[in-house]
C-alpha cells in the first residue's frame, strides 16, 4: 500500500533519490522511462531558497545555472553581471484586492466603490513593483487585444473626491476603519498594503495591516471568509473567462458575500459567445459589472522574473507565460548545458 502523502509516484523522466526538507530535491534519470533516448539530463537538482538575496549570491557564484525572482528589484542587482542573462516575461496573472461584502461596513456597494476609486494603481506598479508591472482592470493587462485602459473602467481612475462622495451617501462621511490582510510569502504585497493604506487614508478610510502566515490567511480570505479586505496574488489563464468565472454566485463569490445575477449572466454569455466581436462586448459588460460591484478588485499584473548563467547554459527559449504560476520547468521550453 503507497502512503500518499510522504511517497512520491510517477511516470515521468526522472525519479526522486533525495529530498532534504525546506533544502533540496533530488532527480535522476530514469532508466525505464517509454521514450527513447529520454531524458538527457543525469539529474537535475532543485535547490530550495526563500530567500532572494541567497538566490541572487548561488547564481553569481555558479552554484545555481536558472532562477525566478518575486521581487524585481533582483534583476537590477543582476543587471551589470555579464555572465547573467535576466527576462522580464508578461503574464496573465495580478495581484488583487478582496473586499468582503459580508461585514455590515462593507456591505453597501458604495463603500466597495468608494475603496476602489481611492486605490492609485498607477503608483503601486511605478513603486511597489519598480515599474516592472501594468495597472490591470478585471481582464487582465496582458491579453492585449480584450484588455482596456483603467479609465475606461468603472471605478479604475483614482477620484478622492467622488470616493468621499459615496462614503458620505453610504453613511460614513466621518469616515471609517478596516482591516487589510497580507502574507509576507507573496512579499510584494507589504509595499502594495504600505501604499494603499496611505491613498485610502486621503479618502477617509483608516487602514490596519495585518500580516499572517499563509494558512492562516488563506483560512481568514478564502475558507472562512472574516478578513474584511485582503490582497492575494491570483492566478491567470489562456482566457478571461476561466479568472473571471470564479466570480460567478456558485463559485468563490459567496464567500465575499456577493452574488450577483447581472454577472451570472454574463459570465455564461462570455463561455457560450463565439463570434469574437460579440464576445468581447460580452467580455467588457462583464469586466463592468465586476469593477462595480467591487468585490474583486485587480490592481496590477506581476511579470515573471527570471535569470539565469549564459555562460553556463544556452540556447535558453521559455514558453509563453499564462500567469499560472507554475515553477520553471512549465516554463522552460529549451536549454543546453554548456560544458
Amino acid at each position: 500500500e503507497i502512503d500518499l502523502a510522504t511517497q512520491m509516484v510517477g511516470t515521468g523522466p526522472f525519479q526522486l533519490v533525495e529530498h532534504t526538507q525546506d533544502q533540496r530535491w533530488v532527480f535522476s534519470k530514469f532508466a525505464d522511462y517509454w521514450q527513447q533516448d529520454l531524458p538527457l539530463l543525469d539529474e537535475v537538482v532543485w535547490q530550495v531558497m526563500t530567500d532572494e538575496a541567497a538566490r541572487v549570491a548561488a547564481l553569481r557564484a555558479g552554484e545555481i545555472q536558472l532562477t525566478m525572482f518575486e521581487n524585481p528589484k533582483m534583476l537590477d542587482l543582476l543587471a551589470n553581471d555579464p555572465n547573467v542573462t535576466t527576462v522580464v516575461q508578461a503574464a496573465t496573472n495580478y495581484y488583487v484586492l478582496f473586499v468582503n461584502a459580508n461585514p455590515p461596513e462593507l456591505s453597501d456597494e458604495r463603500v466597495r466603490q468608494a475603496i476602489s476609486l481611492g486605490i492609485d494603481r498607477e503608483q503601486i506598479r511605478d513603486v511597489a513593483l519598480f515599474g516592472r508591472a501594468h495597472t490591470t482592470g478585471p481582464i487582465a493587462a496582458a491579453f492585449t487585444q480584450l484588455a482596456r485602459p483603467l479609465d475606461e473602467i468603472p471605478f479604475y481612475t483614482r477620484d478622492v473626491a467622488r470616493a468621499k462622495q459615496l462614503l458620505a451617501d453610504a453613511g460614513y462621511a466621518d469616515g471609517m476603519q478596516l482591516q487589510l490582510l497580507i502574507t509576507p510569502v507573496l512579499a510584494a504585497t507589504i509595499p502594495i498594503a504600505e501604499l494603499m493604506k496611505t491613498q485610502l487614508a486621503e479618502v477617509g478610510i483608516n487602514i490596519e495591516i495585518v500580516q499572517r502566515d499563509l494558512a492562516t490567511f488563506v483560512d481568514e480570505y478564502s475558507v472562512q471568509g472574516t478578513a474584511q479586505l485582503a490582497i492575494s496574488w491570483w492566478a491567470g489563464y489562456s482566457d478571461p473567462y476561466l479568472i473571471l468565472l470564479t466570480q460567478s454566485s456558485g463559485d468563490f463569490a459567496p464567500i465575499l458575500g456577493i452574488g450577483d445575477p447581472k454577472v451570472d449572466e454574463l459570465i455564461a454569455s462570455s463561455a457560450s459567445t463565439v463570434e469574437p466581436e460579440a464576445r468581447l462586448q460580452v467580455l467588457r459588460e462583464l469586466e463592468d459589472a465586476i469593477a462595480t460591484v467591487g468585490g474583486f478588485q485587480p490592481l496590477v499584473t506581476r511579470d515573471n522574473f527570471i535569470a539565469y548563467r549564459q555562460d553556463l547554459v544556452g540556447n535558453v527559449t521559455f514558453a509563453q507565460g499564462e500567469g499560472f504560476g507554475l515553477p520553471l520547468w512549465h516554463r522552460l521550453e529549451q536549454m543546453t548545458l554548456i560544458q
